[in-house]
């Protein structure tokens, strides 16, 4: 990539429940392309920000709260896969996004992907999965067993 395309790509903010939800962008204009991280944030969609705004459309590589530089805080409640899928129809609703939009998902990311446009929650006219995980699979019952109070202590008690 060039430098000056890799210039073009920028990191901001808007609030979404009092807190600042963090996300990058490379392009104010054109369709929306929601892309939701998985595991780790938002930059994992920075090698393709400036593509996706070089072909016209307006990439969105939000962090979900709690994670990269967005506020918050991801709990055992916030992390489920139906809480991320609120907190992101509010994200977009901040933004003012009311038409069309196209959402790619990677990971725990496109499984919120998967419930958005399921449940109808945003008017969704493209998806595109990305090393996703499926619709109800996470937590993943190996996972989920981590999950319980007496689980969390017993791994940080270390820490």
């Amino acid at each position: 990539m060039s430098e000056n395309t890799e210039a073009a790509v920028r990191r901001t903010q808007i609030q979404v429940d009092g807190e600042p939800a963090s996300y990058l962008t490379a392009r104010q204009d054109g369709p929306p392309v929601l892309l939701l991280h998985g595991t780790y944030w938002s930059r994992v969609w920075f090698s393709v920000l400036s593509h996706l705004a070089e072909a016209g459309l307006r990439p969105l590589a939000v962090d979900f709260p709690g994670t990269g530089r967005s506020g918050g805080e991801l709990t055992p409640e916030t992390a489920t896969v139906p809480a991320l899928e609120d907190w992101v129809t509010r994200f977009v609703s901040a933004l003012k996004i009311t038409g069309p939009i196209a959402v790619a998902g990677h990971d725990i990311g496109g499984a919120v992907a998967q419930h958005l446009l399921v449940h109808d929650r945003l008017p969704i006219f493209r998806l595109a999965l990305v090393n996703s995980v499926l619709y109800d699979s996470w937590p993943a019952p190996h996972v989920a067993r981590l999950l319980t109070p007496e689980a969390i202590a017993a791994t940080t008690a270390d820490e």
